[in-house]
């Protein structure tokens, strides 16, 4: 609860956006769930606070994060989470992104320097698989045919996706 630093916000401006910040400074780490790794002399130190939005996709997420950057002087990182279809593996695997992303459909390859490491998933059940991921811009570019043109094109991916790039862009 808000003791411990959490303190969740309902949308009241029917963007339909939940939002979710968390205070390092008040994070109580016996509380934390025993799976959960954190450099507990980091937190302490830094006191990072964490913005957690629930749903904000395509434009509306480059929107947000285009005017969260602005807004905010000294953002230290952005961590964007969601699903994707693996091209590898099975439902519930992990995918974890490798140093660049590729728009389909534009000239531009955003590159970025990714803090998270497969074996940062070791002690979990899922698989963990490492590469790029294939952004495209809606579910007509994700039919058989037009995958296996960008594989084609740009290389080997381990997933598809449909969202990241409206953040890269964003950032």
């Amino acid at each position: 609860g808000q003791q411990h630093g959490f303190h969740p916000y309902k949308d009241d401006s029917g963007s339909k956006i939940d939002y979710q910040i968390i205070d390092t400074a008040n994070l109580d780490f016996d509380s934390l769930h025993p799976s959960i790794k954190v450099d507990r002399a980091y937190i302490s130190e830094v006191q990072p606070v964490v913005l957690v939005l629930d749903g904000p996709f395509g434009e509306q997420a480059y929107g947000i994060i285009t005017e969260l950057c602005k807004a905010v002087e000294n953002i230290q990182s952005i961590s964007v989470m969601g699903k994707a279809a693996g091209f590898q593996g099975e439902i519930g695997d992990i995918i974890v992104l490798r140093d660049a992303f590729i728009i389909e459909g534009e000239t531009h390859t955003y590159d970025l320097t990714n803090d998270i490491k497969v074996n940062d998933f070791a002690d979990t059940p899922a698989n963990t698989h490492y590469g790029n991921m294939l952004t495209v811009i809606g579910t007509p570019y994700s039919s058989p045919e037009i995958i296996e043109f960008f594989m084609k094109c740009y290389g080997k991916f381990v997933g598809l996706e449909m969202e990241g790039g409206s953040f890269m862009r964003g950032i």
